[in-house]
């Protein structure tokens, strides 16, 4: 059963490339220590700008065009990140035909129809025989948290983009759980408050 079935996950899961990392892709080793330095300072300014928000006193002051500019980008990627987190807590989220069914239409208030389209994110989940390989194999996914690079502002196209580190946990039957981190290229627009472009990049790591 399993022969001809597994050949068909990395059709479900696409550019998931196998629920919880069971089949392993490459690790991109030389863009590890790169990635992982710009989403911590990310986080350490984004952390700094919660603790301001939180705080009205610290902006009755006058802002300078600078601090004008710094406080938009800080407010687009904290949207961004909302958005993203949203989108993924739905893409790695089921444990059935009918939950993995159901992603596409909570998806759809994240990102553009091109992304809804995507066959690598969501598709039937059957095999060419018509037949469920998540209720074959009992697949599942579990969402568990995502960081966020972004770059600054592209004003002209109204847009931001950033490096998306996605951790989930999945499982199949017969095998024990894993927990991988892929890595995402994002594009995200500031008019449809969408994600236009979601593309894997690789993986970071997968722990049995």
């Amino acid at each position: 059963m399993k022969s001809k079935v597994l050949p068909f996950v990395p059709l479900i899961i696409g550019c998931l490339i196998i629920v919880g990392g069971l089949i392993r892709t490459h690790i991109i080793d030389d863009q590890v220590a790169r990635i992982n330095s710009s989403l911590n300072t990310q986080q350490q300014v984004l952390r700094k700008a919660k603790l301001k928000d939180e705080n009205p006193v610290a902006n009755i002051k006058t802002k300078t065009p600078a601090q004008m500019n710094s406080q938009s980008q800080l407010q687009a990627a904290n949207e961004m990140y909302k958005t993203a987190n949203s989108f993924f807590s739905v893409v790695f989220n089921f444990n059935s035909q009918a939950s993995w069914n159901q992603r596409s239409k909570k998806a759809s208030p994240y990102v553009t129809d091109n992304i809804l389209k995507d066959k690598n994110f969501f598709n039937s989940g059957k095999d060419i025989s018509g037949h469920s390989i998540i209720e074959a194999e009992k697949l599942t996914a579990t969402f568990n948290n995502l960081s966020l690079a972004t770059s600054s502002v592209d004003n002209n196209n109204h847009t931001i983009t950033g490096l998306a580190q996605v951790t989930y946990t999945g499982e199949m039957e017969g095998s024990n759980s894993a927990q991988s981190t892929d890595v995402y290229q994002l594009t995200y627009d500031l008019q449809q408050h969408k994600l236009t472009q979601v593309q894997r990049i690789g993986q970071l790591s997968s722990n049995n």
